[in-house]
């Protein structure tokens, strides 16, 4: 009898195990469906590439803040769009494989910075944001070429926003990209909706060559675009005004 009841589990397990592995299969596939299931695009009014920097209380012989460090900070923000203190910018690491954070908005001052890159030209608002005190951000290697003062950049989103990604360079394709823009001068690719392909874009290139990357040179121009409604649109020119 022994041997009878060990056949018949033995066939029953015979028989049940690929359909129990291929409903494994299945519910694997589904959650990974859910997990890379598309968002709506977030309102987004400004972004961009800007610098983070980290002080100490040492220096080098040329000036420069040097570890161990202190704090960050993303220095150098001017926005158009009317922000309030304490609302929160996203802040996304383009150099670093680091997880984008949110900061407060500290203060809003009217700048003496013109900016003519906007029809009407206009002066722009200064932010300062929350310091960052994060030890990854503190002890990163700077990228190639980089003071350890200014170690990457970041990309800024306004207001913040619940996703978004970097997309390096290698991810990148042309048929990614807005009309006439070239891999080589994106600084700044971020996707908002969880697709895999970039909603921001900020571009930056040698003044008399569009498809040269503004390493190539020392006068550089820049182009932002937001996809708006599934299609680029170009939001600002960057250029020294001269």
């Amino acid at each position: 009898m022994n041997r009878g009841f060990y056949f018949i589990l033995t066939f029953g397990l015979i028989i049940c195990f690929p359909q129990f592995a291929d409903s494994q299969t299945k519910r694997a596939r589904t959650s990974n469906k859910v997990s890379q299931k598309q968002i709506p695009m977030p309102k987004v009014s400004e972004f961009g590439v800007y610098t983070f920097a980290r002080h100490s209380k040492q220096k080098d012989s040329s000036g420069m803040f040097v570890a161990p460090y202190e704090y960050g900070e993303i220095v150098n923000i001017f926005f158009h769009a009317k922000s309030k203190l304490k609302e929160k910018v996203t802040v996304v690491p383009l150099q670093a494989d680091f997880s984008s954070i949110d900061l407060r908005i500290t203060k809003v001052e009217k700048s003496n910075f013109l900016d003519c890159n906007v029809e009407p030209s206009e002066y722009a608002m200064e932010l300062e944001l929350d310091q960052i005190t994060d030890k990854k951000w503190l002890a990163a290697e700077p990228i190639p070429n980089r003071a350890g003062e200014y170690p990457f950049d970041v990309f800024l989103i306004y207001p913040s926003v619940g996703f978004a990604k970097n997309i390096k360079s290698k991810q990148l394709q042309k048929s990614m990209l807005p009309k006439g823009v070239y891999l080589k001068t994106i600084v700044g690719a971020i996707d908002l909706t969880n697709d895999g392909k970039p909603d921001l874009l900020e571009t930056r290139f040698c003044r008399n060559n569009a498809k040269s990357s503004a390493e190539n040179c020392d006068y550089t121009e820049g182009q932002i675009f937001k996809k708006i409604k599934g299609i680029w649109k170009s939001v600002k020119y960057l250029s020294s005004c001269t």
